[in-house]
């Protein structure tokens, strides 16, 4: 039976092998998440976003989230053919109408102040990653995450709330709205006053 304090289970899958999210039994759970209206949340490598896409159609009662932008954090910055295998996988992602993304480790991942180039960290070092994510899930289905504590190895989480404010100043009211709050509360069905 599922607990009303248990909304999501997040199943860390980058430090398994890879197509682990495909094996019998991994299947098995996530169908039961959907079963017990519970989100399963994907952390794991962006070369493996396609094998979350598959598992995805084939558990299309269950709720997924994919965690920290599907590893963009992970790629080599300057690899073209790493980045468009997360490309890649984040348009296969967003064709299942059960996943959402969540916009978040792209801060604390890094670790330290600067970033995997060496560069300091900066808004503007995140937005292309934020906007592929915001543009290809589009406003339905993308949510803010924290990452906190993860996150304050690099800035204090003020700071990437900050950074996520710039980057979607210029979306509309509603597709905010959704990011930071509404689109949580779908997917997590959250119990909570409207605003």
């Amino acid at each position: 039976a599922r607990s009303m304090f248990v909304v999501g289970v997040r199943q860390v899958l980058h430090v398994h092998p890879a197509k682990t999210c495909l094996r019998e039994d991994v299947v098995a759970k996530t169908r039961l998440c959907g079963e017990l209206n519970v989100v399963f949340e994907l952390c794991m490598r962006y070369n493996e976003l396609e094998d979350a896409a598959a598992l995805a159609e084939l558990v299309p009662e269950t709720r997924f989230v994919v965690d920290h932008c599907g590893g963009h954090h992970q790629l080599d910055a300057s690899s073209q053919h790493e980045e468009e295998k997360w490309r890649n996988g984040i348009r296969q992602l967003a064709k299942c109408r059960n996943v959402w993304c969540k916009i978040s480790g792209l801060l604390g991942a890094q670790g330290g102040t600067k970033g995997a180039s060496g560069a300091p960290w900066t808004p503007a070092a995140q937005a292309q990653t934020t906007s592929f994510c915001l543009d290809t899930f589009s406003a339905d289905r993308v949510i803010f995450g924290g990452d906190w504590p993860v996150c304050t190895l690099t800035a204090p989480l003020v700071a990437w709330v900050e950074c996520v404010a710039l980057l979607v100043a210029g979306r509309s009211d509603k597709a905010q709205a959704q990011l930071w709050r509404e689109n949580a509360v779908e997917v997590y069905g959250l119990q909570v006053p409207k605003l």
